[in-house]
């Protein structure tokens, strides 16, 4: 997905590959989160592997894996609480 923003008005495009979005009011597309290819390996033991996603101002989001492990180290890293280097 990419965000297009129209300069000179109040208008976005969301482009896929298959189609495009437009968005009147763009101010509501505000990414406030992004995160891509978050890799992270604990004890030799791959817990996060290439996770990528955008939060946009507004977006009601929920988080899902196999293991409870994933979501607390997501999560800490997120909050600072967990550094996300290897």
């Amino acid at each position: 997905m990419n965000l297009v923003y129209n300069q000179n008005g109040n208008k976005a495009i969301i482009r896929t590959d298959d189609s495009d979005l437009v968005v009147d009011n763009y101010s509501q597309l505000e990414e406030i989160l992004k995160v891509e290819n978050l890799t992270k390996i604990v004890d030799g033991k791959k817990i996060l592997d290439k996770v990528s996603f955008t939060v946009l101002r507004g977006d009601k989001i929920c988080f899902l894996a196999k293991d409870d492990m994933a979501k607390t180290t997501l999560f800490n890293i997120l909050t600072d609480s967990l550094s996300f280097g290897n």
